[in-house]
């Protein structure tokens, strides 16, 4: 948390000549949608902890929880449901179908 302002701030950079008095800057921007699949071993870490970061750099991520850990599957999704924008940030359940669709 301590480094996204130094992460997410532009950088000035050089202007070529010929393009006078502009001033260039490289701006950062998000990519899109990040897919996150948690694993039954740490499932709390495993998808709470890259839907941070995806948050902090701008993008929206779909989570799927393991499948393996029912009550940490239910939980994580009543988390997220209660707290996120289910449209940015949709938490979606299924078998291994639905992980290997979605990687």
């Amino acid at each position: 948390m301590q480094n996204i302002y130094k992460w997410s701030r532009g950088e000035c950079v050089s202007t070529p000549v010929y393009l006078g008095p502009a001033r260039s800057r490289i701006t950062y921007e998000p990519l899109g949608v990040v897919g996150i699949i948690g694993s039954w071993n740490f499932p709390l870490y495993t998808c709470l902890s890259p839907l941070i970061s995806a948050i902090a750099a701008g993008n929206t991520a779909v989570i799927k929880p393991s499948e393996v850990a029912p009550h940490s599957l239910l939980k994580i999704k009543s988390l997220i449901t209660r707290a996120m924008d289910m449209m940015a940030y949709p938490c979606i359940e299924g078998q291994v179908e639905v992980a290997k669709a979605m990687s």
